[in-house]
């Protein structure tokens, strides 16, 4: 989901029966940039400020009519212009809630004024009269004409967006500000000395600028840069939006801890059916890519070429307990490779199923890199690299051929701009991708329905979804539990763990995915609230339900095995009927 912003509009005249006024502009500008604007009107029925941005990610003020000196402690200049006492209560509270909260601020041109006069700055009522050396700020010009420079300050958030040095802008205004607020630093000056950009460098992004941004970002994208740094603040803040609890851990007759989290169900379609907590908290997918990873492998043609069996496909797609089963398949498909073990990047681990460690301690051997659980996936990333004729060696850089697929796959799979895809390195030393739960379940919808996919990703979709449903002893392993959702639900629901907290599944017979994600990243709650959320939608029945009872209700025990406490799940989904694409 796009980060909301919240956008203060008041009234055009004052009159009780005008229109709430906002230039197009500032919409323009926030859409362009990747978010959501949302109006929060000005009026004598305003709600509490802290109700308005309970709904909104960000906050920009806009540009309108003069500031009430009164608020900063002075009488009204002879030159002052026309206020709005409601409009200049409500901005002056939103944004001194904005600014306690730490939440995403862009103050623009009189939003810089109401961001100074909210931390105890002042104002120049009219710049001509009590600034009489000052340029012309109220420019005869387009709006896009840029009438003068400013000079941007270096290691400044401003200079990060638009460079530091020189930079020309348009003007429209004849107050400014004067006394700055303390905490704030100016990063933009006139020649003439008016500010013409401040900023908070305690908060993430509390950012003022006196020029219009709004009107320059057609023509010069430096200025959208300012739009989109509060869009990208917003969505960061939005991942730590409030979480619902996913389960209760009790003890005795009490609760001892609880664990929160987030998730969210979407059809094939796009349409997000359920949610809870923040279905737009931002995650990286870890190994719940392996999939998609899986998908390129097949794209690239090694799945012909190497002649890839359901059953290796399934250990590349899945993260393996290291079975000695398992681990044949992986060196056998290095030998159609012609490579060894030593060709794959991931290093050795010791096995994740405990039968397997200890065979293989009773047999003398120590852990290879054939054991690590993701030597599938590599092994793939390998026969991928060989099928399209680029170097094995550096499969797993980012700019390697093959993850710049596998970024562009999962960025089309999953219905977003591949500049939008945050990046980071998966635990076996290959990328992996920051994604919201929505966009991961509306992947994991498609993967369950490939018919809605694009035409070039349906055949390799379906195999992959095919090979994990049909050998799920090869997706993990016995006793684990994306193997046992599985087959415990006959084939019907596709699972897939990620590291971090992170449980994604795709349900064919109805074309949704599923997204949850353990805030605190254990697993602890991860997969008792998955089948509680699972048997609110009808998705399991009894006799599946008691085959998984030890992940449904799984209780802890001490040295001696005796109960001590149990994982009680709670969550409830809420519905929702709405398109990703807003």
């Amino acid at each position: 989901m796009r980060p909301r912003i919240g956008i203060p509009a008041g009234r055009a005249d004052g009159s009780a029966d005008a229109a709430f006024r906002l230039g197009a502009d500032y919409v323009l500008a926030i859409e362009a940039a990747g978010g959501l604007p949302v109006v929060l009107p000005a009026g004598e029925g305003t709600g509490r400020p802290e109700e308005a941005l309970r709904g909104v990610d960000g906050l920009l003020l806009a540009g309108g009519g003069d500031i009430a000196p009164d608020l900063y402690g002075e009488a009204p200049h002879p030159q002052l212009g026309w206020v709005d006492p409601d409009r200049d209560r409500w901005e002056l509270a939103l944004a001194r809630r904005a600014l306690a909260a730490g939440l995403p601020v862009l103050g623009v041109c009189r939003g810089i004024q109401v961001l100074n006069v909210a931390d105890g700055g002042t104002l120049y009522q009219d710049l001509p009269s009590q600034l009489p050396e000052a340029l012309q700020h109220q420019q005869k010009a387009p709006r896009w004409h840029r009438s003068h420079p400013v000079r941007v300050e270096a290691e400044s958030l401003l200079a990060r967006l638009v460079g530091a040095g020189e930079l020309a802008v348009n003007s429209f205004h004849h107050q400014a500000v004067r006394e700055v607020a303390p905490g704030w630093r100016v990063s933009a000056a006139a020649p003439d000395g008016v500010v013409e950009a401040m900023e908070r460098p305690d908060l993430p992004f509390a950012l003022g600028i006196q020029f219009h941004a709004e009107n320059l970002f057609t023509r010069d994208r430096r200025f959208l840069r300012i739009f989109e740094g509060l869009v990208e603040a917003a969505a960061a803040r939005g991942r730590h939006a409030e979480a619902a609890v996913l389960a209760e851990v009790w003890r005795g007759e009490g609760v001892e801890s609880l664990h929160r989290g987030h998730g969210a169900v979407v059809s094939a379609g796009g349409e997000l059916l359920y949610e809870l907590g923040e279905p737009a908290f931002a995650s990286s997918m870890r190994s719940a890519a392996k999939p998609f990873q899986a998908m390129v492998v097949l794209e690239s043609g090694a799945g012909d070429e190497f002649a890839i069996s359901d059953l290796e496909l399934a250990v590349i797609a899945g993260s393996h307990g290291g079975l000695r089963s398992q681990v044949a398949l992986v060196e056998g498909l290095l030998g159609r490779l012609h490579l060894d073990r030593s060709a794959l990047v991931c290093g050795p681990r010791p096995p994740l199923d405990a039968g397997a460690r200890r065979e293989l301690a009773l047999a003398g051997e120590s852990p290879s890199e054939l054991h690590h659980t993701c030597s599938g996936k590599h092994a793939g990333m390998l026969a991928a690299a060989l099928a399209l004729g680029a170097p094995a060696s550096g499969y797993a850089e980012a700019d390697h051929p093959v993850q710049r697929r596998a970024r562009r796959l999962l960025a089309e799979v999953a219905g977003v701009e591949e500049a939008r895809l945050g990046a980071g390195v998966d635990g076996c030393g290959v990328p992996t991708w920051y994604l919201p739960l929505e966009r991961m379940a509306y992947a994991y919808a498609r993967l369950a329905r490939p018919q809605e996919l694009p035409e070039a990703h349906r055949a390799s979709a379906a195999r992959v979804a095919r090979a994990m449903l049909t050998h799920p002893e090869m997706v993990a392993g016995p006793g684990e539990f994306d193997t046992a959702l599985i087959q415990a639900s006959e084939g019907r629901i596709l699972s897939k763990t990620g590291a971090e907290g992170l449980l994604c599944l795709a349900i064919p017979e109805r074309g949704w995915g599923m997204a949850l994600k353990e805030e605190d990243g254990e697993r602890r709650a991860l997969y008792p609230a998955a089948l509680a959320l699972l048997e609110q939608l009808d998705l399991l029945g009894g006799r599946a339900l008691r085959e998984l009872e030890r992940w449904r209700h799984p209780v802890l025990r001490d040295s001696r095995g005796k109960p001590l406490s149990e994982v009680r799940p709670v969550p409830r989904w809420t519905p929702s009927a709405r398109s990703l694409e807003g």
